[in-house]
């Protein structure tokens, strides 16, 4: 932004989040908050340079944050083979063929299919992935990012179908010791750390894509996995701090750093020099992240119980107590946030009692957090109050989940999972998360499942588990101040104070008075972003 650079608005409903309460105006300079106030006070500070946009009675409120999601698997998916809708395998492949016809070279990849959506009720394989193509190797991801499949050609590609091992233990093979092309948690990782890696054109094709998706729905700030996908920490942290050396990044990234081994942190410490050295505006060090489990979906979330409906399986850990210990003391020395990815109840009772035993935060100063934080009990819930952990939720994904989780955890665990309300009258923080591309990004929408607990059919009737609705100041605190909260950003973001960064939306319609099940349909019509316009219709 131009040195001096100026913006107001006026004749708006202004909900700031902060005291002293509802205005109609707004000006900010450089970016930062200057004066939230009257319309005349605004149009006294305007000069000819200033945009002042009269905004006819429109709703602002802080821009929203998206605590956790991919940028560029996101970014990715949008120009992706999606498989969302798909109902059978015979239509998968159907879609794959119409794929392979059009780009004819290359790998073929794809996300978003759901076993428990298809007619034949189960996981696609490598068998079924050749009758798309058996040339050119294909991955396709299911909905949860968690479970994947490859064809035969992926499989040599990858080396895979001679040594299965030697992506670990998480790649399934038939009683002969052949590859099915499942591959789940560990593998599906290793998978997508050796697909091609992207050009820089192709990298900055992915954040354009996926930043105007985020900002045309009011998001301006994410912290985002996707250091070790397409490359290695130094090249993904060099590429996001030479975009923001250029202006081109429209809103703001916080990288998250996925750690699992000692040496992951070797690297960490190499991209924090970066940082350093070049001194970003809109690019900072986000948490280092810990993926302790799986997910429901695929069974791969750690319960303390067998699943319900799979009395033999439990889920995983991917860590043992001493190494999460280690690792966590480590990042929280280098001042780095700790976030752990825990699903299942026993998930959540390690992260805990290791959050408790390494006294994590108390070198950073930033609150440990629970990624996701889906299957627990009140005691969890408030020995997380006690000791400051917060949780990051998906309002969009019991959107997903409500008709598997009874069959998959039986009828108690059933009543303690998405216990959102629980959770908050115990006085555990949350945040908004959506898990992009793995969970649509859309804050209104989040916070009409957070409210109704219903799907976008609007089922089941009277919302699932209806005693956990949040209301609606609660379900928008998510994505503004309580985001910005949990994350370690309450000082520059989640309200408009002045002082604060001019990080703002404009509704067309006030999400508090209409009827909740609308929410999600309200439009963004403005997304300002440090003061610059990003999206208006």
């Amino acid at each position: 932004m131009d040195r001096g650079a100026t913006i107001g608005i006026i004749n708006a409903v202004v909900y700031p989040l902060a005291p002293p309460g509802r205005a109609t105006a707004l000006f900010a300079r450089d970016g930062i908050v200057e004066l939230v106030g009257s319309d005349q006070e605004v149009i006294a500070r305007c000069d000819h340079r200033t945009p002042l946009l009269d905004l006819k009675g429109a709703f602002v409120f802080p821009a929203f944050g998206d605590t956790h999601l991919h940028l560029m698997e996101y970014g990715r998916s949008l120009s992706s083979l999606d498989l969302r809708m798909v109902r059978s395998i015979s239509q998968l492949i159907g879609l794959g063929r119409r794929r392979v016809e059009e780009v004819g070279s290359g790998w073929i990849i794809g996300w978003g299919w759901d076993q428990e959506m298809l007619e034949e009720m189960r996981f696609p394989n490598r068998h079924d992935l050749d009758l798309i193509s058996r040339d050119l190797p294909i991955f396709l991801e299911r909905a949860c990012g968690h479970v994947g499949v490859l064809n035969s050609a992926a499989l040599r590609a990858l080396g895979l179908m001679d040594a299965p091992a030697v992506a670990g233990p998480f790649v399934e093979v038939d009683r002969s010791g052949v590859p099915t092309g499942v591959v789940s948690e560990e593998a599906l990782m290793w998978v997508r750390s050796r697909l091609p890696e992207p050009s820089e054109e192709e990298l900055r094709g992915y954040l354009k894509e996926a930043c105007g998706a985020l900002l045309s729905r009011g998001v301006t700030w994410v912290q985002s996995d996707d250091l070790s996908v397409f490359g290695s920490f130094k090249r993904m942290v060099e590429f996001y701090l030479g975009e923001d050396k250029e202006g081109r990044l429209p809103l703001r990234i916080d990288p998250i750093f996925r750690v699992s081994s000692l040496g992951d942190l070797e690297d960490l410490e190499e991209a924090l020099r970066l940082f350093q050295a070049f001194k970003p505006r809109w690019c900072h060090p986000g948490p280092v992240k810990l993926v302790l489990d799986g997910t429901i979906g695929a069974r791969t979330a750690a319960l303390r119980e067998p699943y319900s409906d799979a009395p033999s399986e439990m889920g995983f850990l991917a860590f043992d107590h001493r190494d999460l210990r280690s690792l966590m003391a480590q990042a929280d020395r280098l001042g780095l946030q700790v976030a752990c990815h825990a699903i299942g109840d026993r998930a959540l009772e390690q992260a805990v009692e290791c959050f408790e035993a390494v006294g994590v935060g108390s070198a950073s100063g930033l609150p440990p957090r629970i990624l996701h934080c889906q299957v627990g009990d009140p005691d969890l819930y408030s020995r997380m109050a006690q000791m400051g952990v917060t949780a990051d939720i998906q309002p969009l994904f019991l959107a997903n989940d409500w008709k598997i989780i009874l069959g998959r955890l039986g009828p108690h665990r059933a009543r303690n999972s998405y216990a959102w309300k629980d959770m908050m009258e115990r006085g555990v923080a949350m945040a908004g998360e959506s898990d992009a591309p793995y969970g649509p990004s859309d804050p209104l929408e989040g916070m009409r499942i957070a409210v109704t607990r219903m799907d976008s059919h609007m089922e089941p009737e009277h919302g699932w588990m209806p005693h956990q609705r949040l209301d609606i100041s609660e379900a928008f605190w998510l994505y503004t101040g309580g985001a910005a909260k949990v994350c370690g950003r309450w000082r520059r973001r989640g309200s408009l104070e002045v002082g604060k960064a001019a990080d703002f939306v404009a509704l067309m319609e006030d999400p508090f008075r209409v009827d909740p099940n609308q929410v999600g349909r309200i439009q963004v019509g403005l997304t300002v972003c440090g003061g610059r316009i990003r999206h208006l219709v």
